[in-house]
């Protein structure tokens, strides 16, 4: 949820000289936040009238400007800490889901938390589909649902799964 109170942060100059005490420029290299964290393990700056702000995102303001409404601060570095301006850029959330997918820090499949199934079950489903076992029937044999097993089949789900040869 956007907080316009932080949007707009006034940037006086005893908030710029606070926010450069908290690390050290080293040219091509992360600048790592050496002060308050968020549990995330991301930077925490406290802001006049006891606001916070991400570090990473008041190092944006104070380099770059605004940030656009509806835009996330991601780091190319993949490093929380680093309030490096180079290492900084806007995009979308689906920008920063999709630059974490490239670099493969994207949990998916096995490795999801949330996840109900093993690589090798989603094999099996592929196999038991092929065999024109019902969709119910496999999702019950799994204990899942059958609209799970659907987006399997339909290839919408663990995609990243190749599909088990069944001997012909």
């Amino acid at each position: 949820m956007p907080r316009p109170y932080l949007q707009n942060v006034s940037l006086t100059k005893i908030i710029k000289d606070k926010f450069f005490n908290f690390f050290t420029i080293a040219p091509d290299q992360c600048w790592n936040w050496q002060g308050d964290m968020y549990p995330q393990g991301y930077g925490r700056f406290a802001l006049p009238a006891g606001s916070h702000i991400r570090a990473h995102r008041l190092s944006w303001i104070i380099h770059n400007g605004k940030i656009p409404d509806g835009l996330l601060v991601c780091h190319h570095c993949d490093n929380r800490r680093c309030v490096n301006p180079k290492h900084l850029f806007v995009g979308t959330a689906k920008d920063n889901y999709l630059d974490a997918r490239s670099k493969g820090r994207h949990s998916h499949g096995e490795n999801h938390g949330s996840a109900k199934l093993t690589n090798d079950e989603v094999r099996a489903v592929r196999a038991l589909i092929k065999c024109n076992i019902p969709i119910r029937a496999i999702g019950r044999l799994l204990c899942v649902d059958a609209a799970t097993i659907r987006r399997i089949r339909d290839g919408k789900g663990w995609i990243h799964i190749g599909a088990l040869k069944v001997p012909e």
